[in-house]
């Protein structure tokens, strides 16, 4: 097994992929507004480690989503990566400004927009079309919605809180309770 120093050397050196995107939806609160989106993933996991959702009128950097990300990661401690790969020659330019030493590549970023793509279609599955039932935030949020998260919340209580990261997690659409870890 790796020594501790050895894992966090090489967390160091790898590389996170960034990039912002609109998701085809809305937000009600304060006004109807499209949520700008942030996000930073962690290879080779994949392991999401940033997730900025804003309204576009906010102006956080790009760059300061980055330090967020680093200073404040969704998972594991705090760190800085060994490079980054962004899409957009704009965004590359506003980290490279921002912090010199740090390695930012121009290249395509497919993975986020997989996770984008995924993220988009479930926050789409959940529409008043498919649930009229409602009975929090003045009918906005569906029962469905509300049981799922009551669904994840008892999984992960079940987990004796022991978070794994987003690519070991196995998921089911079998009906039935949990499989138990032995």
């Amino acid at each position: 097994m790796p020594s501790r120093n050895v894992e966090n050397r090489d967390r160091g050196r790898r590389e996170w992929v960034g990039g912002r995107f609109c998701p085809p939806l809305h937000v009600m609160e304060g006004g109807p507004y499209r949520p700008q989106i942030t996000m930073w993933l962690e290879l080779p996991e994949p392991l999401v480690v940033a997730c900025h959702v804003e309204d576009p009128k906010e102006q956080t950097t790009f760059a300061q989503t980055l330090r967020e990300a680093m200073r404040r990661p969704l998972a594991g401690p705090p760190r800085r990566p060994g490079r980054v790969r962004v899409a957009d020659a704009l965004q590359a330019a506003e980290l490279r400004a921002a912090m010199p030493d740090l390695e930012v590549a121009v290249a395509p970023t497919p993975e986020l927009e997989l996770l984008g793509r995924d993220l988009a279609e479930h926050l789409l599955e959940s529409t008043p079309e498919k649930d009229t039932e409602s009975y929090l935030e003045g009918g906005r949020i569906p029962a469905p919605a509300v049981a799922r998260l009551f669904e994840a919340a008892r999984l992960l209580y079940a987990s004796r809180g022991e978070l794994r990261p987003l690519a070991q997690i196995t998921l089911s659409t079998e009906a039935g309770p949990p499989p138990r870890e032995p």
